[in-house]
């Protein structure tokens, strides 16, 4: 029994999160190249170029003259250090940097300034500095699994900004400029080192799914209550013991997910999450009669303890 419900929390959880890590694809009907050589004979006709495990460890000046270039990806390799060239794009769109070894976010990035998805994921960063609030079109930031301890506050003027993905880093706090992302719809700061719900979370109105699980958080406020847009809500594997009676007022919420805190009760309105199709308490400590009303208050969802 319980390695079925471990089971179905890790596939809702993924599922919650299915846009997470999902790098973009190339775009349109357009050629894909597939090494720098073949780029390189007709540079001004290349937009898109896939160099993805290719055990690189370095550009060459030449790269500048892809100007066309859209698409890059490079994710997989070898990279320790930014190459200059790699700025000197500029209609660059998509970039895709995941896995290499580069140990800081680079000044240089503010030159590209069409950039809507950035993925660098899997490196060596210890933050999100300034220059990224140069990228005035991004819409996509995939930074998860790098080293990342501090956010710079210029991340509020990337205001196009969709997806967030801090996962698995050292984050405790983020700052209050975040609420400035209106179209933010999904944050995931999983697996870092926050102990509280911020209220500039809270504030983002247009976010549909958030992420908190694996963090050392002890209470909800009555602040959760302002995410009336939210249909995931993920807080497994905190310290919670205590959430204010606000997330009942969460009518747009199908999954909340609550696994391995500390809870023994829910609030009394509970039952006003009538859109709710799932409720993950397990790896708590509800008592039975607890267990009984909460099943009765929510008989249309699929509530596992």
């Amino acid at each position: 029994m319980k390695k079925s419900v471990l089971s179905l929390v890790s596939c809702l959880i993924l599922i919650s999160l299915e846009s997470y890590g999902q790098f973009a694809k190339p775009m349109g009907s357009e050629k894909v190249f597939g090494s720098i050589k073949e780029a390189l004979i007709q540079p001004n006709q290349v937009t898109q170029l896939n160099l993805r495990d290719k055990k690189l460890f370095s550009l060459t000046d030449s790269f500048e003259q892809l100007t066309n270039l859209t698409f890059l990806n490079l994710m997989g390799n070898n990279f320790e250090t930014w190459h200059r060239a790699l700025f000197q794009l500029p209609k660059l769109e998509i970039l895709n940097v995941k896995g290499n070894h580069l140990p800081a976010f680079p000044v240089d990035i503010k030159n590209l300034k069409r950039l809507k998805t950035l993925d660098v994921a899997g490196n060596n960063f210890t933050n999100i500095g300034e220059p990224i609030g140069e990228l005035k079109q991004l819409e996509y930031l995939y930074a998860s699994v790098n080293q990342i301890v501090t956010v710079s506050s210029f991340i509020g003027f990337c205001k196009k900004l969709k997806v967030i993905d801090f996962e698995n880093n050292q984050i405790s706090h983020l700052p209050s400029s975040i609420n400035k992302l209106k179209n933010l719809t999904e944050l995931n700061l999983s697996f870092n080192q926050f102990k509280e719900l911020e209220q500039s979370i809270c504030n983002l109105r247009s976010l549909q799914v958030l992420n908190l699980s694996f963090n050392q958080i002890t209470k909800l406020t009555d602040d959760i209550g302002l995410l009336k847009n939210a249909r995931t809500i993920n807080f497994a594997s905190n310290k919670l013991d205590n959430i204010s009676d606000k997330i009942c007022l969460l009518e747009n919420v199908e999954l909340l997910i609550l696994s391995d805190n500390q809870l023994t009760k829910l609030p009394e309105n509970i039952g006003n999450l009538t859109k709710l199709k799932t409720l993950l308490l397990n790896g708590n400590s509800f008592p039975n009669e607890e267990q009984i009303r909460i099943k009765s208050l929510l008989p249309n969802c699929t509530v596992i303890f």
